[in-house]
């Protein structure tokens, strides 16, 4: 792990270190008390949908884009951000990937092609061109492979953009946290919910650094996320420490959605390492 950041001591002022690792335990937290506020009734589960319809799917000539098209930046830890020219991201030209036996644990080390981040909605969103997002629902990343690398993508895109709040929040929540149909009649008065009115600036929350598919079955992967924060007690930022929030995703009507409700352990640990088990995405 050691030559994976730049290796030169770095220090920042003592209100920015903190920021950076309190955010991540902050999104968590924020979003199990809205959980915990809504909770599936007895006996009832997430009706089945259809497919989601993209706006900009990939599987249309002209449509996808090589993404890029606009700036290039880097987040707190040196990894490339590319900043799109579209504002919900730029679709990558997809070669999708053979999903059977994707649950053998032979194929968790496969990271996915040509990963990259994208700056979109001020979140650091993952994207590739072999698992996804192949399009776009109501500005949150879509349509992803029917794998653990999928499932993995998938919840990361949508638990961060949730974090926006906003319109943003509101349509991720909406579209892919598996609520019912009455809950998304009610959706806008959940207590803790994203309010339209209010976006936050997630510009300093990181991508992950590495994911551990705690369970793997066809219709549902639970996903630990390493995401390196730096030491809030020194300051110090030459090497990450790991925040680690754990997502389960499921696989209904041919697309991915979160699966969580009050009861859901979302992790929240601290770690000094990248567990042996778990798979280093670079980008």
């Amino acid at each position: 792990m050691s030559d994976a950041y730049p290796q030169p001591r770095r220090r920042r002022s003592r209100w920015w270190i903190p920021a950076i690792a309190v955010v991540v335990v902050i999104a968590v937290a924020a979003a199990m008390v809205w959980l915990s506020s809504r909770g599936h009734k007895d006996g009832e589960t997430s009706a089945p949908q259809a497919s989601q319809q993209t706006s900009t799917p990939a599987s249309q000539p002209g449509m996808a884009t090589t993404g890029g098209g606009g700036n290039v930046t880097s987040d707190f830890w040196g990894r490339r951000v590319v900043v799109p020219s579209n504002p919900d991201g730029d679709v990558l030209e997809q070669h999708p990937v053979d999903p059977a036996n994707a649950c053998d644990k032979s194929s968790y080390a496969r990271v996915p092609g040509d990963l990259q981040a994208q700056r979109t909605h001020t979140m650091s969103t993952l994207w590739s061109s072999t698992d996804g997002p192949t399009g776009i629902t109501e500005s949150i990343p879509s349509g992803y492979s029917h794998t653990p690398q999928g499932a993995a993508l998938a919840g990361w895109n949508y638990f961060s953009l949730f974090n926006v709040g906003g319109e943003i929040g509101y349509s991720s929540a909406r579209n892919f946290f598996g609520f019912s149909e009455e809950e998304k009649r009610e959706l806008e008065s959940i207590p803790g919910g994203p309010d339209k009115e209010i976006t936050r600036d997630r510009t300093k929350m990181v991508a992950p650094a590495a994911v551990k598919y705690l369970s793997c079955h066809d219709d549902q992967v639970v996903v630990q996320y390493f995401l390196p924060v730096p030491d809030m007690n020194t300051g110090e930022a030459d090497r990450p420490r790991y925040a680690l929030l754990q997502l389960p995703v499921k696989w209904v009507g041919g697309h991915w959605e979160l699966n969580m409700d009050k009861n859901t352990n979302t992790g929240g640990n601290m770690v000094d390492s990248i567990d042996g088990e778990a798979v280093q995405w670079d980008y």
